[in-house]
């Protein structure tokens, strides 16, 4: 029988025979080196697997976020797209073409207890712009100021700067004026006189002071009423004015509707102290330059202003193509009432006096 050693190996007929037999330094340290490059490469492998995984998360996130950015690309230039102006139309929850009489429902009458109900003035749902008004602007304050004693304010200003817009986004309230649409403005008076007891009587105009019981904290509370009842899809705006102007806090043209919108508003008028006087037409010219226009404005006020210099603003927006319905609230006093009506008549919007 043929039989060979081989390394200390006898092999015999296919059968395999280890012999009890030390082997060479130089062959265990050749197994060493080869064990040792074998954990090498699996190591080698192991970490080039380790960053291929790390490739393609990173690829994903990446993919994730260009994605999330043109999404919100998408809805912006969604949110900026305008309805055709013969495709447009605006409803009032009202009917425009007889007098009314607007009671609260339950919500405002817990608001703002003890409020009488008082007709709303109709406006004319068509009505016919003439060139009456002024062609050259008045200054703030000019002579052509109506009085209080009933002067009609902005005679001979003309009608007819537009009947609004509804875009079916939803609507909104503000003292039981509603407007349809989804961007509305509420502009707000924030003057000396709106710190005025709400009970307040002639020669005492300190009651309800002391309580806090305003005509500022009747407005605040409405105003964030109205905010927090705005549908989700519908984004507002907000400015108060004194002499001048009295901007948010925040830059961009429109808040989204929702809780963290109306804590933004909250946390500013938390901080106004009313004082100055009235003058609302640098508020109204902010709300129509903004991108895209308002559907709806919502003008207060408790004392009287110079109308013109709003109706010249109102005339410009109006060549430039920008139409939106003022809706006004005289809050505590009959004063601006008058001033009120016109600015609402030419724009198509309505007039409510609350007291």
């Amino acid at each position: 029988m043929r039989s060979s050693p081989i390394g200390g190996i006898l092999l015999r007929q296919g059968v395999r025979l280890r012999l009890v037999a030390p082997l060479s330094p130089r062959i265990l340290e050749t197994y060493r080196k080869l064990d040792a490059e074998r954990i090498e490469l699996a190591a080698a492998r192991k970490q080039a697997l380790r960053s291929k995984v790390r490739r393609l998360l990173l690829a994903a996130a990446a993919f994730s976020v260009v994605t999330h950015v043109l999404l919100l690309l998408y809805r912006y230039q969604i949110d900026r797209i305008e309805v055709p102006p013969e495709s447009i139309s605006f409803r009032l929850a009202l009917d425009v073409s007889e007098e009314v009489a607007l009671s609260p429902g339950p919500d405002f009458e817990d608001l703002l207890p003890g409020l009488d109900a008082v007709d709303l003035e109709p406006t004319d749902p068509a009505p016919a712009f003439t060139n009456a008004v002024p062609s050259t602007p008045v200054p703030v304050g000019g002579p052509a100021t109506p009085s209080l004693g009933g002067a009609s304010a902005g005679a001979g200003a003309g009608s007819g700067l537009g009947s609004g817009s509804g875009l079916g986004g939803g609507g909104a309230t503000f003292f039981g004026l509603a407007a349809e649409g989804r961007r509305f403005v509420y502009i707000v008076d924030k003057s000396g006189s709106m710190s005025t007891g709400w009970n307040a009587i002639p020669g005492n105009l300190s009651v309800g002071r002391s309580s806090g019981d305003t005509r500022w904290r009747r407005a605040v509370d409405e105003l964030l009423k109205s905010i927090a009842k705005l549908p989700t899809v519908a984004r507002f705006q907000a400015y108060l004015y004194d002499s001048g102007l009295s901007s948010p806090p925040w830059n961009e043209d429109w808040v989204s509707a929702g809780s963290r919108g109306r804590s933004r508003v909250q946390n500013w008028v938390s901080r106004i102290v009313p004082g100055g006087g009235t003058q609302p037409v640098d508020a109204i010219q902010s709300a129509l330059l903004l991108q895209p226009p308002p559907d709806a404005i919502f003008l207060l006020t408790d004392g009287e202003f110079p109308v013109e210099p709003a109706l010249q603003v109102l005339q410009t927006m109006k060549s430039q193509g920008v139409r939106c319905p003022v809706h006004t609230v005289a809050l505590g006093s009959q004063a601006g009432a008058d001033i009120l009506r016109e600015l609402s008549r030419v724009t198509g919007g309505r007039t409510r006096v609350v007291k």
